[in-house]
This record gives C-alpha cells, sequence and structure tokens, in this order.
C-alpha cells in the first residue's frame, strides 16, 4: 500500500509540475525562436530535444522529491508552484503590455517605476489569494481541481507549442543564409558620395542640451545644416527605417514580421534604387538591426547592392550557452516586472550562439564602428563610381557602450553626455579622413536619427544635420543655393521629415524626385505642414501637427491624439 500511496503523490506533484515546465522550458523556447528565426541561424531541431529532456528530467526529479514530503509541507509546495506558475502564465498573457520589444536593446526601466509597483501589488494579491483560498475552502477535492486546472493549462501551451513546430521550418536551411556585407563600409566612390549616418534614438533635444552645455563642439558641425524642426514620420527603428526607405506606411491588418518581409516588394525602394543605378550610384546599407528593418537581408535584394549570399553554410553551436540564454529570456517574459531588469537580454547577446563559418557583421556599435574607423581607416574604391551609403550606428540607443574619449565600455557604464562627446570624437575623425583624402567638400553628408526619444520624455523629433556638397551642379530647389563652406553651424527652421528622404538624395543627384514627394530643399523657414508621428502602443497612437517641435511635444503631454489598432503589439 506504501507504494500505491507514493505513486499516486508523485502523479499528482507531477501535474502540477509539467505546467510550469511546459511553459518555460518547451512553449516559450520555441516562440522565441518563431519571433527571431531569421537572424537565430539554427533550427528547432537544434534545441527543442535539449529543452524537453531537461523538463522532463525536471518534472520526474522534483516530483519524486516532493512526493517524499510530509503531507503538510507538500501541500504548501503544490499550491505555491501553481500559484507562481499560474501568475506568469498571466503575467505573459496579459500583463506584458508595457514591455518594449522592438529590436532587444536595454530599456530605460525607471520610466516604468509606477507600473512596476502596480505589478508586483498584482502579483502579491493574487498569489496570496490563490493560497488564502486553497486553505480557506474545505472541499476534499480541492487539490484534484488544481491539478486539473495545471494539467488543462499544460495541454493548452503543449497544443501551441505543436502549432509553433508546424508552422515553423524544423531545421535551419544549411545551404545558404543571406547576409549584408560590411566589406565596403569604410569605402568610398570615386565620384560622388552621399554619405548618410543614422544615430539611433537621438533627438534634436539632445543636441540642443550638448551646444547648450558644450558650445565648442558645435565647430565639428562648422559646415553644416541643422534642420531643428525634423519628423519622423514612425518612431522605433521599424517601422521608421524601412519607411523612410520605402514610403511604405505600416499595415496593421498583417503582423510586423509579414510586413517586413513584404513592404521591401511593395515600396519603391527597389525603383529608387535602380534611378539611382541609372546615374553610377553603388547604393549600400550597413545595420545589424536586419530583423527590425528586414526580417531577412534576402528581401533587400534589389534594394541595396551589399546583399552577400553565403552558401554550404557551416554552423557550430554552443548549446550550453544556448540554453542558459533562452532559458533566461523565457525568464523574462514571465517575471514580474521588479525582476525583469536582472533577467534582460539584448538581441546580440545570441549572436554567440551560433558560429557561422564565413558570417560578417557590420559595426553598427559606435564604439565598434570608431574602431574600426581608426584601424582600417577610410579609402577609395575605384570600382565604385559613385555611391550613397546608409549606416545605421546605435547612436544614443541603450546600451551606451562609448565614453568621452571614445573607447569601448561596459554597457550603460556611461552617461548620455559621455557618449555624445564618443559620438563627436567619431564622427570628427570621420570628417578629417574625408579631408585627408580631398573627399570632404564633394561629399553630401547626412547626419540624422531614425527618431527621437520615448514618447514620455517628450523629446520626440529626431537629430537631422546635412552638410551639402560644395558647388553641388546636380542639386535643384533651394540647394542650388547653399554654399558647404560656410564656417558654422547654420540652423533651418523648416518643417522636413522622414518622407523627404528618397527625394531629397534624388534632388541632391540631379533626378526628377516630383512623384515621390518633397525634397527638405522645398521646404522654407515659416512655412506651414502638416506632418504626422506614430507612436507604437498595441496599434500606433497618432499625432498630427502643424508646428514645430514644441507642438508635437504639448500634443504628446495632452493626449492629442489618435489610436490605431494593430493585429499584433507592433513595439
Amino acid at each position: 500500500m506504501a507504494g500505491i500511496g507514493y505513486l499516486q503523490k508523485f502523479k499528482t506533484s507531477a501535474f502540477i509540475l509539467l505546467f510550469p515546465a511546459v511553459m518555460l522550458g518547451i512553449l516559450s523556447p520555441l516562440e522565441i525562436y518563431a519571433g527571431n528565426k531569421s537572424e537565430l541561424y539554427f533550427g528547432i531541431s537544434d534545441f527543442i530535444w535539449l529543452f524537453a529532456g531537461i523538463s522532463l528530467a525536471a518534472v520526474v526529479v522534483g516530483a519524486a522529491l516532493l512526493a517524499l514530503l510530509p503531507k503538510l509541507i507538500r501541500g504548501f509546495c503544490h499550491i505555491s508552484c501553481f500559484a507562481v506558475s499560474f501568475m506568469m502564465y498571466i503575467q505573459n498573457m496579459f500583463l506584458n503590455k508595457k514591455l518594449i520589444k522592438t529590436d532587444g536593446s536595454k530599456v530605460d526601466w525607471s520610466q516604468y517605476a509606477t507600473y512596476t509597483k502596480i505589478n508586483t501589488a498584482i502579483w502579491i494579491i493574487v498569489i496570496l489569494g490563490i493560497i488564502i483560498g486553497y486553505y480557506l475552502i474545505k472541499n476534499p477535492k480541492k487539490n484534484t481541481i488544481v491539478v486539473y486546472i495545471s494539467g488543462v493549462l499544460a495541454a493548452i501551451q503543449l497544443v501551441a507549442a505543436a502549432s509553433v513546430i508546424m508552422t515553423n521550418p524544423y531545421t535551419v536551411d544549411n545551404d545558404h543564409i543571406y547576409i549584408l556585407n560590411p566589406d565596403r563600409e569604410f569605402k568610398l566612390a570615386k565620384g560622388d558620395n552621399i554619405i548618410v549616418i543614422i544615430l539611433d534614438r537621438y533627438s534634436n533635444g539632445q543636441f540642443d542640451q550638448m551646444l547648450e552645455d558644450r558650445p565648442e563642439a558645435a565647430g565639428i558641425y562648422q559646415d553644416f545644416i541643422y534642420y531643428n524642426n525634423a519628423n519622423s514620420k514612425y518612431n522605433y527603428t521599424f517601422p521608421s527605417i524601412p519607411y523612410m526607405m520605402t514610403h511604405v506606411d505600416a499595415n496593421c491588418d498583417i503582423t510586423a514580421n509579414e510586413f517586413k518581409a513584404n513592404v521591401w516588394e511593395e515600396g519603391i525602394s527597389k525603383e529608387f534604387h535602380d534611378t539611382l543605378a541609372s546615374q553610377g550610384y553603388t547604393y549600400n546599407l550597413y545595420t545589424n538591426s536586419q530583423q527590425a528593418i528586414c526580417y531577412d537581408p534576402e528581401n533587400l535584394i534589389g534594394s541595396v547592392d551589399n546583399v552577400e549570399e553565403l552558401q554550404d553554410v557551416k554552423r557550430t553551436i554552443n548549446k550550453p550557452y544556448m540554453l542558459f540564454i533562452m532559458t533566461k529570456t523565457s525568464l523574462l517574459k514571465y517575471a514580474p516586472y521588479a525582476a525583469k531588469p536582472r533577467l534582460e537580454i539584448q538581441t546580440f547577446y545570441y549572436d554567440g550562439i551560433v558560429n557561422v563559418e564565413g558570417m560578417k557583421y557590420c559595426s553598427s556599435g559606435n564604439d565598434s564602428f570608431y574602431k574600426g574607423l581608426k584601424e582600417t581607416g577610410l579609402s577609395v574604391d575605384d570600382s565604385m563610381e559613385n555611391q550613397l551609403v546608409v549606416a545605421h550606428l546605435t547612436g544614443l540607443h541603450n546600451p551606451l557602450n562609448i565614453d568621452e574619449n571614445g573607447n569601448s565600455v561596459p554597457d550603460d557604464s556611461v552617461t548620455i553626455e559621455q557618449s555624445q562627446q564618443g559620438i563627436n570624437l567619431m564622427l570628427e575623425e570621420y570628417f578629417n579622413q574625408l579631408k585627408a583624402l580631398g573627399k570632404y567638400d564633394e561629399s553630401t553628408i547626412i547626419i540624422t536619427s531614425d527618431h527621437g526619444r520615448y514618447f514620455d520624455t517628450y523629446d520626440l523629433q529626431p537629430l537631422y544635420l546635412i552638410k551639402p556638397a560644395k558647388d553641388n551642379a546636380n542639386a535643384g530647389g533651394s540647394m542650388a543655393a547653399v554654399n558647404s563652406s560656410q564656417g558654422e553651424l547654420i540652423i533651418n527652421t523648416a518643417p522636413i521629415s522622414s518622407e523627404d528622404f528618397i527625394p531629397t538624395v534624388l534632388d541632391l543627384t540631379g533626378q526628377d524626385y516630383s512623384k515621390y514627394g518633397t525634397s527638405i530643399f522645398d521646404w522654407n523657414e515659416g512655412d506651414s505642414r502638416e506632418r504626422q508621428s506614430y507612436f507604437p502602443n498595441n496599434g500606433f497612437d497618432v499625432i498630427t501637427y502643424t508646428g514645430d517641435r514644441n507642438d508635437l511635444n504639448q500634443k504628446a503631454k495632452d493626449g492629442d491624439y489618435t489610436h490605431i489598432d494593430a493585429k499584433e503589439d507592433w513595439n
């Protein structure tokens, strides 16, 4: 009889433990894979058996140990495990709506201080409520009810897991992958160069503060025009950069990943590329945010020139590291907000899981770009007649990893002000190397950002500076009158916007751009222009404004915006 009693206790414990084991050890890793598979370079078969085996072993060992405990202690462990697991399930399903997940970079958790307190209170109330309720209820079948609920929730998780497996590649395609080849990242064309450096999440308010605190910094930009009333139609890297390069508005009726895959076929990026090519331009894009911009570099074929196919790919997987990173990411999804900062994982941590022979990465970090600039240096590639180059760098996006001397430092160990000084050094080095090559005056340089800061900072417009090529004979509009050797930073309050990017580049090359919209040089100070700015929020909050950044920021403060629902959270 003692053996039968132990077996029953083992079964009861196993059913209760199965719920969190399936949730954390099977479904969550599968969902992580499904959401990021284009950049992971491994398939479901490379991890699912490992996670499933460990999860099953944990259930068996845990149930065996629980079955040995005295009844009162075992009962308390059962209901406590169920209460915590149930709350983790609720957290992931309903309470992560404020969780930023655009590109996996570090989150400023301080902005969620109030929400963290509310979230913590919910956890405490629900967990204590379940435990206290369990002991207050005198129904002899209460253990059976807990076991039944655990079993049902585990079954739901298993069905969801099966769905993920059926709708995603079980094995990775070993034949080929596509990358953005960085080999010409520091190369210039022998003719005209249009250089666009996108500093992520760098607002014009932050630039103004820098000029106020350190007026001498303006000397670096003495040949630039500073447009301090620039608008980013979309905020966050996705969908800001895809829109800027394709002119395709966000489609909230499809998922974000579907949009990323389709936008490069639906938009004008290929037509833009072909127009540039007809003028002898090579168009190169350098970024490590492919997941946010295009889902897979293969989607950029025909839109930019540095997409490369790697064939006969050989992969080596670091499975212990994969287990650690994916488990920590799973816990991040299900943990209360008070614990999330300690569990945070950034996208680039996944780069260490798989070593792909022949893989190349762009120098997207401020520190790595500065290091590459100093070690490799700019040089002229005679095989390129002209070039449009877009380099997307981390800018002032967390994690901040460049100090005031341009040194690489541990993530977020420096202030924004220190990082700004490091960025200034990086750009000054870039400008000096252009001058040494005799390419500075004849190059157009645009320093901008894909968006301003987070919505509740009310510092929402992006940085935008441009140094036009000296005596540019191609450009039309007001551009023709600009002297690039002005000797001081000029401030221009014209109402420009991110949808002006393609027309502006065509304007700079002397092409007809009228069917695509307006060049920034078509807008003058004092002009009135209705602009919109979309902010992800389980869809989008859309602000329409006709004034300057103060108008935009005030409307954000006042809640003067309309909301568009999306099929999924586009954050």
